[in-house]
Formats: structure tokens, sequence, C-alpha cells
């Protein structure tokens, strides 16, 4: 269901243009970057899996950077 959700916000803005598709990323970036910052606040991860769910959040993280960035710049 939250894929095609995700999905759904790009191709609808698809119909409104790049500014909108960008903005519809950048809304799917926020809720996965809130996602990885709940998981890695677990505990009793084992290591392997908080340090995948480090790096998880830290490429999110570029990932909503860069969409912020390109908007500013449009």
């Amino acid at each position: 269901m939250k894929s095609l959700l995700t999905q759904g916000k790009v191709v609808l803005a698809n119909l409104f243009g790049d500014e909108a598709i960008l903005g519809a990323m950048k809304s799917n970036e926020v809720d996965t970057n809130t996602a990885y910052e709940r998981m890695n606040k677990y505990e009793d991860a084992p290591a392997d899996i908080k340090g995948a769910l480090k790096k998880g959040l830290e490429d999110e993280k570029r990932h909503a950077a860069w969409l912020q960035r390109t908007l500013e710049n449009k």
C-alpha cells in the first residue's frame, strides 16, 4: 500500500511538471527519513542491522538534501 501511495504522488505530479514531481519526491523522502530515524532508535537491533540502518539514513538524508537544493534552484 505504501508503495502505491509513493508512486501515486509522483504519477499525479507528472501531470503538473518537473517542480511538482520533485516536490512529490521530496515528500516521499521526508517519509522515508522519518521511518529510518525511528528504526535507528531501536536499541535491540543486531549490530549489523544497526550499521545498515545508519547507512540507509545517511543515504536518505543525501537524497532529501539534493531534492531541496534542486527545488531551491528552480
